[in-house]
């Protein structure tokens, strides 16, 4: 009987261990600007967060869509929907030699969550940082320089039931 708990035990932590499930509540669901602040060229954009899944619009007018897959706590790769591998650029290269790039997700303060990117093959490299800027913060009155900073988001209504958004 004893040894059976003990092996029942063990079952359930590797279980447990391998599950990868979201267990980070750090960054719920919901619309959140999406802004760089070290190491990046990349403009802000609006993300949506939907039940692991994630449409992100850009200033250019762009939305790019995939599934959020989370592969330790508070940790997660951005899996694109469409993803053009050009195997002869510098992009390619780290790749095989770092592994993918992840985002990390460090804190929370108040409606914004700090974050940086990191390959999974070499956790010592940064590639940028940034933070999730919850769109209740963004629009509420306190919040107006966020506004200023992110004008082009047009809330568009279709024939749908759900609005949902371009940017401009």
């Amino acid at each position: 009987m004893h040894k059976l708990l003990i092996i029942s035990i063990a079952v359930l932590g590797i279980t447990i261990s391998f599950d990868s499930r979201k267990v980070c509540n750090i960054l719920p669901d919901g619309l959140n600007k999406l802004e760089y602040t070290r190491n990046s060229f990349e403009n802000a954009s609006m993300i949506k967060i939907e039940n692991e899944q994630f449409y992100q619009f850009k200033q250019n007018g762009d939305t790019l869509k995939g599934k959020i897959d989370w592969i330790y706590d508070c940790s997660f790769i951005f899996n694109f929907a469409i993803r053009k591998i050009d195997t002869s650029s510098l992009e390619a290269v780290l790749s095989k030699s770092f592994g993918r790039s992840f985002v990390e997700l460090n804190r929370k303060n108040g409606d914004t969550v700090i974050f940086r990117t990191t390959y999974t093959g070499n956790l010592e490299i940064t590639l940028n940082e940034g933070r999730f800027i919850s769109a209740s913060q963004i629009f509420s009155s306190t919040a107006t320089s966020h506004i200023i900073s992110f004008v082009p988001l047009i809330f568009v209504y279709s024939s749908r039931t759900k609005p949902y958004f371009s940017l401009k």
